[in-house]
């Protein structure tokens, strides 16, 4: 899995952001300000030395209140949807997920998977299984390890419909990625309830894909479940 370097005292947020308008920088502080509040407390409760994942989660959650929170003190003028205030939230979220020592890409990579599950999950129509990531695609928050030495990690959001996988970068700088479901060499489940590393085929250019969502929506056909070995007792059952 990809660590991140968690630290041990909050470092100090920047409220400036060049370029904002009127609106937007008003926002913009409002939020930092809230997302530091949010850091300190978080901090105290020693989330920092939480299991990376969980973090992730912790982070987005808290991420996605204080946006929502924020624009309502703002009133009906904000318009969330604005450049300048999408350019804001992510700017916020990147200090607040830096603060905790995670990248803001992989907390937004975790709030994409979730909207998009979400979707899927409300579009499903119960058949052979009683669980809907069994039967429609899936989305995941993925950290993508090159098999080259010294290239950096990728975070981004994994979608697998259960024979290709699409890997869209959170940057959008960065290529789109894609393979087949052939050329997982191993996939196996981590200690994290939501969470998988798929061990990829080095013609992929990648070594591996960390992958996790909120929902633990884990396909058996990527991530089949281990069975358990008989005990034999005296008896012979």
């Amino acid at each position: 899995m990809a660590f991140f370097k968690r630290r041990k005292e909050q470092a100090a947020f920047n409220a400036s952001l060049p370029g904002l308008g009127g609106e937007a920088r008003r926002f913009y502080r409002a939020l930092v300000d809230t997302h530091q509040d949010s850091a300190r407390l978080l901090l105290a409760q020693g989330v920092g030395s939480s299991a990376m994942w969980s973090m992730v989660n912790t982070v987005a959650r808290t991420h996605a209140v204080g946006v929502k929170r924020t624009a309502a003190k703002a009133g009906p003028r904000l318009d969330l949807l604005d450049p300048e205030v999408q350019r804001a939230i992510t700017a916020g979220l990147d200090q607040f997920a830096a603060c905790l020592g995670l990248r803001g890409s992989l907390v937004q990579a975790w709030g994409a998977a979730k909207a998009v599950n979400e979707r899927f999950q409300a579009g499903w129509q119960p058949g052979r299984t009683a669980l809907w990531w069994q039967e429609t695609p899936v989305a995941f928050a993925c950290i993508l390890q090159p098999a080259a030495e010294g290239r950096p990690v990728v975070d981004g959001l994994l979608m697998f419909d259960h024979q290709q996988f699409e890997f869209t970068p959170s940057l959008e700088t960065q290529p789109q990625e894609g393979w087949n479901k052939s050329q997982v060499r191993k996939a196996e489940k981590v200690d994290y309830p939501r969470a998988g590393v798929l061990h990829l085929d080095p013609t992929t250019g990648w070594a591996c894909a960390d992958v996790a969502n909120e929902q633990n929506a884990m396909p058996d056909d990527l991530f089949p479940e281990k069975k358990a070995k008989k005990m034999w007792g005296s008896t012979g059952q």
